[in-house]
């Protein structure tokens, strides 16, 4: 048996909404939280929502613990910040201080790696140290990311809301150079 969901996405080109419905299997294995369980025990959210984050990323980031499905990542988030930056920029060392100094657990920085003249090992050098979710995808998806956001430098951080993937500030790097907590800099994001 199955049923019908739908929900609004927002298009690539941010002009248009449309409805999309998908038939879902009904699961046994329901948490209290929505998410399903698998025999193994891992979770994964059921959320039509963290699509877009699959889109965009890809179906894994590098975490800390190894590679972990992105919707787990990005899960109960309210913001995720896409942190473009590669071995030749300075690093937005404010970006890292009020990361590792946040209390909540509702913002995931997103890293991209975006030099695209690479040496053998200069991704894991400059990724190793790193307290945040790294985005893995091959140089087509980096240029197709770099492209989403208009990079034309870096660092630059456009920041979005989780839910929807929609730009909630275009490029925060100066937001955060300003040293503001984090709280008050999602609130001058609207998130």
């Amino acid at each position: 048996a199955g049923c019908w969901l739908a929900w609004c996405v927002e298009l690539h080109n941010g002009l248009l909404a449309v409805v999309k419905s998908v038939n879902l299997e009904v699961l046994a294995n329901v948490g209290e939280g929505g998410e399903q369980v698998d025999s193994d025990g891992q979770e994964d959210r059921l959320s039509p929502s963290s699509d877009w984050a699959v889109e965009l990323f890809g179906e894994e980031l590098k975490t800390r613990e190894g590679l972990k499905k992105t919707r787990l990542v990005i899960a109960d988030k309210r913001a995720i910040l896409v942190y473009f930056c590669d071995k030749w920029c300075q690093p937005l060392t404010a970006l890292t201080d009020s990361y590792i100094n946040y209390p909540g657990s509702d913002i995931e920085v997103v890293f991209v790696y975006s030099d695209d003249h690479t040496s053998p090992g200069d991704f894991d050098e400059f990724c190793a140290d790193m307290p945040w979710a790294i985005f893995v995808g091959n140089g087509i998806a980096l240029h197709r990311i770099m492209q989403r956001f208009e990079v034309t430098f870096s660092p630059f951080v456009p920041v979005l809301r989780a839910t929807d993937g929609v730009v909630a500030c275009r490029n925060g790097k100066n937001d955060i150079e300003s040293r503001a907590d984090f709280e008050t800099l999602l609130d001058r994001w609207r998130l």
